[in-house]
């Protein structure tokens, strides 16, 4: 193990457990990240990896701790504690603060707007499968999972689709950074990308996001260069690597799991609940948060300024929330409980426009692409931390002629 244990921390509690590096992950990425959380048998460890901090395993403390914004502070919610040029919007703040930069979003995810974007994800996932049948294959995660969000996210901002080509690398860059450095360079690359459209849109104001953001006020003032950026960012980065995850792994599942697959295409009806089963089962988030108040819990003593981690996938796959928690099951009884979007004030804005991506892809592939598979001889490549993701996923199907 490498890192230092702080003098507060039991010696019982120090578990070598690193979020980046999970036995397993190939198989299983949600199975591998419960049992390595669950192996040592403690309900709350310490591991001195990245930089140190507490991971919760409890189901309960989870949802708490995502929603206890008092005790646990969002100011930074990444492992490694990072420190940034740019704080993300709404969500690196917490009350009372953060609901005067959430407001200014908010109004771009109220039920007509997300009608609006759904249209136009509609449209473009219409276009693109259309243009991936004929070809019997593709990666669905570079040709299709992480093109449709980038053009959600230009038509939430109010960016033309023809963006397209130089937002999806700043989006990769962006997401893939293995280290801070990497990080904060892909973040003031991004930066110096939304300038352009924050300048155009301070000069020239029109109906969309970023002309809202960019003169709109916080406690009378105009909003700085700094906080707008943050908005952006966190809209701009957030938005296409959750759901481009979420689109990978309900489609690795689908693609293993042919049965299932038949029957949400024989019964569409069946997709809005087949969505929250596919997001409970393959929970994506493992957010952290600093502790604000020392506390006890699960026989730990948190310090104030401690990191914690929060594995929403071992919310999941918890018995204590759902029977048979690692099957996944489209007749299950509803609502279906999972923290995929967080928990609390900090719940994730864009959620129910990401549940209406993912329902519209399974609503538009599966008519045009039924019968699909991983393809012979490949494997997806996943990659664990903040947020698990799949980087490669070959699929093959036949085609008519």
């Amino acid at each position: 193990m490498s890192g230092t244990v702080p003098s507060h921390v039991s010696d019982d509690l120090v578990v070598d457990f690193d979020c980046f590096d999970i036995p397993g992950v190939d198989d299983d990425v949600q199975v591998a990240w419960l049992r390595a959380v669950k192996a040592p048998g403690k309900d709350v460890f310490w591991t001195p990896r990245n930089g140190g901090h507490w991971v919760l395993t409890r189901p309960d403390d989870i949802e708490r701790a995502y929603a206890d914004h008092e005790h646990f502070s969002n100011r930074n919610y990444m492992i490694p504690r990072t420190e940034r040029r740019f704080r993300p919007l709404p969500l690196g703040v917490d009350p009372p603060d953060h609901r005067k930069y959430r407001a200014l979003i908010a109004p771009a995810f109220s039920p007509k707007a997300v009608r609006e974007l759904a249209s136009k994800a509609r449209a473009a996932a219409i276009e693109l499968i259309e243009d991936l049948a004929p070809l019997g294959e593709c990666d669905f995660v570079t040709d299709f999972a992480k093109v449709l969000p980038i053009v959600v996210f230009l038509g939430l901002a109010g960016l033309p689709v023809e963006e397209r080509p130089t937002a999806l690398p700043l989006a990769e860059r962006f997401i893939r950074a293995a280290t801070v450095e990497e990080r904060t360079e892909a973040a003031n690359q991004t930066a110096r990308y939304l300038h352009q459209w924050i300048e155009r849109r301070r000069a020239e104001p029109q109906d969309d996001l970023i002309s809202r953001i960019v003169n709109s006020t916080i406690d009378g003032r105009p909003i700085s260069t700094e906080e707008t950026f943050g908005l952006l960012i966190l809209l701009f980065n957030g938005g296409l690597d959750t759901v481009a995850a979420m689109l990978a792994f309900a489609f690795r599942h689908l693609a293993h799991h042919p049965e299932q697959r038949h029957e949400l295409a024989a019964n569409p009806a069946l997709i809005p609940v087949a969505v929250e089963e596919l997001l409970r089962r393959h929970g994506i988030i493992a957010q952290a948060r600093e502790v604000n108040e020392d506390l006890e819990l699960g026989g730990a003593r948190l310090k104030t300024g401690d990191m914690v981690q929060l594995p929403t996938m071992v919310y999941g796959l918890s018995a204590e929330t759902v029977e048979h928690p690692l099957d996944v099951d489209f007749h299950r009884p509803t609502p279906i409980p999972h923290t995929t979007f967080g928990n609390g004030v900090h719940k994730c804005p864009g959620a129910n426009l990401a549940r209406q991506e993912l329902q519209i892809v399974l609503e538009e592939w599966l008519p045009r692409i039924p019968d699909f598979e991983v393809a012979p001889g490949t494997t997806s490549r996943p990659a664990t931390g903040a947020v698990s993701v799949i980087r490669s996923l070959p699929l093959v199907w036949c085609t008519t002629t």
